[in-house]
């Protein structure tokens, strides 16, 4: 069973930088997805909990706590068991995330030296793939003794027997160090995958911490906010305009590879798995050593297949396949170094052909449409930035966006000229850039060694999303068609797609050494 993604150590350098996954998008977006109510409860914690003494200890079998929510079930199985279990705190240690009051668990779980182990269980609930549970937590302000918490899964209906907790969504501060656990509030999500069908179960918040207790190098204090447990409704399909990397146009990003050298002595090739019925296709396109590129240069809502190649007679040609002709376009644009950005820079839904420079900055942009004579230059960043396509305001055209590694900015420039400039990533991160929360404007979103970090545009707050693992190529696409693109990567010619209303799924397409198509918007 896959469920979450294992373990994944949390680095407070992911919320001092503020950072979230970014999108590579740039292409006119779909339209909005109808509006659905998704299910699920939120729990703040500002009544139910004890807040005075003398406190429970919630010794075996523990305790059940009627919050607002549900019953919870509060269990310290701790040994030695300590004087205290689960209570509500309000800002003696720290302040609240929001509200009054939240669910705290501390040393005193424990006794003397002590293995603490203390559960706080969530009601009763009626999984299915694509659910997912943000909360807030963090420790004191200067951690001398290390804490770890453990987000777990039980599928074991109304259990509340520990063992039943097998699954580990999450654990924050795994390798225990003191600076391992945040020690201001920080969000974390959880989108649960793998399962077999609708599955009833609890989540729990797991206070595990060896060494523990009064007179342990272990364990101090934490505190948990603002639960939500969020249960997507199947939406009726939006229509939209144009999906990156949709191929057979069904609104889906499709599994496609490109292939550098697919046919001695040095010709290249595409192969695509149409999502909408399953079926191969394969084309020689280009030759080894070329780029592969992609877009919808004929406003048909499907991809493409197109690559970028350098020639000494006449500097760099975009060579694209525009499906609705099936005719092949030879557009000449650039000098050798030059990278090409998918983009609708104008807002007439064909990707304009362009080359941003990077020995000085400059982007270069033939617009389809004819707006501005057909022609535009602008000088947006400089060597070392990354340069990227985004539509940040969901007005259905580009805007010119580079990401600074040395720096950790984000500057978009703006409809009128100004510039915009975010914070948010660290020098070693993949920017990811797309629409992840289905609003029609991409975000500014990193992927780390198996972590998602997304900036969303809906309301400016981080979403982290544990999956894959270092080394994956991510491939972020819109797999499900709900206008919302999903964390994906690549790895070793197998796919693996966290959909965010359909859940987990791999797909076995390509080998190692081929280039996820994908990746063409995120170079």
């Amino acid at each position: 069973m896959l469920i979450g993604s294992g373990l994944i150590a949390y680095s407070p350098a992911d919320a001092a930088s503020g950072i979230g996954i970014g999108s590579a998008a740039g292409e006119t977006g779909p339209t909005p997805t109808p509006s659905c109510t998704p299910t699920g409860f939120s729990e703040d914690f500002e009544s139910g909990l004890p807040l005075t003494g003398p406190f429970p200890t919630h010794a075996p079998p523990g305790s059940s706590l009627t919050l607002a929510s549900g019953t919870w079930h509060a269990l310290n199985n701790s040994s030695p068991i300590g004087e205290v279990g689960v209570f509500g705190s309000q800002a003696t240690v720290f302040p609240p995330h929001a509200g009054m009051t939240f669910a705290g668990m501390n040393f005193r779980n424990g006794s003397g030296l002590a293995a603490i182990d203390t559960y706080l269980m969530s009601p009763v609930v009626t999984f299915k793939n694509g659910d997912s549970i943000t909360f807030w937590t963090r420790t004191v302000a200067t951690p001398a003794f290390p804490d770890r918490m453990r987000l777990l899964l039980s599928t074991n209906g109304a259990s509340t027997t520990s063992a039943d907790f097998s699954t580990v969504l999450l654990s924050i501060n795994e390798s225990l160090t003191t600076t391992g656990y945040p020690s201001d509030w920080t969000q974390f999500t959880v989108t649960i995958f793998g399962l077999g069908g609708t599955t009833s179960g609890r989540f729990a918040f797991n206070y595990n911490v060896p060494n523990g207790g009064p007179l342990g190098t272990n364990s101090d204090f934490i505190g948990i906010d603002d639960v939500v447990l969020t249960q997507p409704v199947a939406c009726p399909s939006p229509t939209p305009l144009y999906t990156r990397g949709d191929y057979d146009g069904d609104n889906k990003t499709d599994t496609t590879m490109w292939r550098p050298t697919a046919f001695a002595p040095n010709l290249s090739a595409f192969y695509t798995q149409y999502s909408g019925n399953g079926g191969f296709f394969g084309i020689q396109f280009g030759n080894t050593g070329d780029v592969a590129i992609a877009g919808d240069f004929d406003a048909d809502n499907k991809t493409d297949f197109g690559v970028s190649r350098f020639t000494t007679a006449d500097g760099v040609d975009l060579i694209y396949l525009e499906s609705s002709t099936n005719t092949a376009k030879f557009p000449v644009w650039g000098n050798t170094g030059d990278i090409f950005i998918s983009g609708d820079y104008d807002g007439d839904k064909k990707t304009d052909v362009m080359a941003w420079r990077p020995s000085d900055g400059t982007w270069y942009i033939v617009n389809s449409s004819g707006a501005n004579g057909g022609f535009t230059f602008i000088t947006h960043g400089q060597n070392g930035d990354k340069p990227y396509a985004m539509d940040t305001d969901g007005d259905g055209k580009a805007n010119l966006v580079y990401y600074r590694p040395s720096s950790g900015d984000w500057v978009v420039r703006n409809n009128d000229g100004s510039s915009t400039t975010t914070n948010f990533g660290l020098s070693t991160d993949i920017p990811v850039p797309a629409d992840y929360d289905g609003d029609n404007k991409d975000d500014i979103a990193v992927f780390r060694d198996g972590l998602w970090i997304v900036r969303r545009s809906s309301d400016g707050q981080a979403e982290f999303t544990p999956f894959g693992t270092t080394g994956d190529i991510p491939v972020p696409g819109d797999y499900d068609a709900d206008n919302k693109y999903d964390r994906a990567v690549y790895r070793g010619g197998i796919w693996h797609m966290l959909r965010s209303t359909q859940g987990y799924t791999g797909v076995q397409f390509g080998a190692p050494t081929d280039t996820p198509m994908p990746k063409a918007y995120i170079p």
